[in-house]
C-alpha cells in the first residue's frame, strides 16, 4: 500500500512540475541508488509522453 501511495504522490508532483506549479521534483524520491533512480526517471518520462502528450510509441 505504501509503495502505491508514493507512486501516486510522485506522479502528482511531476504533474505539478510539468504544469509549472512546482519548480522541481523533491529529491526525496531519488535517494535509492543510481539504478533505481534511473528507472524512476524513465517511468516519469514515459508517463509524461503517454499521459500528457497522448503519444504511444510502442
Amino acid at each position: 500500500m505504501r509503495k502505491y501511495n508514493i507512486k501516486k504522490k510522485i506522479i502528482m508532483e511531476y504533474d505539478d512540475s510539468l504544469l509549472g506549479n512546482r519548480p522541481q521534483l523533491s529529491l526525496y524520491y531519488f535517494n535509492n541508488g543510481t539504478n533505481v533512480n534511473s528507472k524512476l526517471a524513465l517511468k516519469l518520462i514515459k508517463y509524461a509522453i503517454e499521459t500528457r502528450l497522448k503519444w504511444y510509441p510502442f
